[in-house]
């Protein structure tokens, strides 16, 4: 859980992280050195002789948490709630959830990656920089009140060991990600980045021009049927007048019916054709789609792995 220390020339009330006690940090209000006091003997043996909640629930610490509500635990170890779901989705909102995270859930004996409950985190690390705050960084927020970090405010600077990594980490792959992310439209309801439709312009021209000429297809072969009826009527009605024979009368209006028929079915297998081409380039674009956010997901991974390794 995180300390709360006041300043004492202007009041204001700073967050810091759990295990700061004995450092210095510097007031963002006033610019006063504050000393983060430690935990009094009193404290302590209070803390060591009162049984946790899990030993009290008779289950363990994750699951005391997942019945309570949700809990998120950052990437350095920091644990947060637990809050409802609706305050939890607000956090992930207000972009101060990262991939590194873990939440548990109500109910729940283990921490899961917050990207399996929040898909869109999984993409998150491509527009952040090592500037953003987040609850997963060294930088903590001044807050009027409550229990939780808020955005707007304003940032106290800590020396912690994370802080730093992560910094590291983020200005080591700013210009490589940011490479990436400059290519990409802003991510869609679901929070996955999209292929913009810029980045292939003949593509997304044909087929269109393929949708058109289906619909052109259409009409122009409703025109020759329209036509080859008002024909067949016309002829057939003025062979009726002269009196022609009965069996030439037929074999005309069957080679009129059967040429009707061969007109229909080529304006069909137009339309179909044409259509079936804008799909295919459709298809194209999908699956181009979908190899961008693969690439983007391993780059990730791989950006995930080497920070472990660091």
């Amino acid at each position: 859980m995180a300390l709360e220390v006041v300043c004492a020339q202007c009041q204001a009330k700073l967050r810091v992280p759990d295990g700061s006690e004995g450092k210095r940090v510097k007031c963002p209000k006033c610019q006063q050195m504050v000393e983060i006091p430690g935990v009094r003997d009193g404290d302590k043996n209070r803390a060591m002789s009162a049984p946790s909640p899990g030993e009290v629930a008779g289950v363990g610490q994750g699951e005391t948490a997942g019945l309570a509500g949700w809990s998120l635990r950052t990437e350095d170890g920091q644990t947060f709630g637990p809050v409802q779901r609706s305050e939890l989705d607000a956090w992930v909102n207000e972009g101060r959830v990262t991939g590194d995270c873990h939440v548990l859930g109500p109910g729940q004996k283990q921490w899961v990656a917050a990207g399996t409950v929040y898909p869109q985190l999984a993409f998150a690390a491509l527009t952040a920089t090592a500037e953003s705050p987040s609850l997963s960084s060294g930088r903590w927020q001044v807050e009027d009140d409550g229990a939780n970090p808020k955005s707007g405010g304003e940032l106290v600077e800590l020396p912690a060991a994370a802080a730093s990594a992560a910094s590291s980490v983020a200005s080591t792959d700013a210009s490589r990600v940011g490479a990436v992310a400059a290519a990409l439209r802003p991510a869609d309801a679901a929070g996955v980045a999209m292929v913009p439709a810029s980045d292939y312009p003949a593509l997304h021209t044909a087929r269109t021009f393929y949708r058109v000429l289906g619909w052109l297809s259409i009409v122009f072969g409703g025109l020759l049927i329209v036509v080859q009826v008002v024909s067949s009527m016309l002829t057939f009605f003025a062979m009726s007048q002269m009196g022609g024979d009965a069996t030439q009368m037929f074999l005309t209006l069957l080679t009129l019916v059967l040429l009707g028929a061969v007109f229909a079915t080529m304006t069909c297998a137009a339309a179909i054709t044409f259509w079936f081409l804008a799909d295919c380039i459709r298809w194209m674009l999908d699956l181009q789609n979908r190899a961008e956010r693969t690439n983007i997901l391993l780059e990730q991974l791989l950006r995930q792995q080497q920070q472990r390794d660091r």
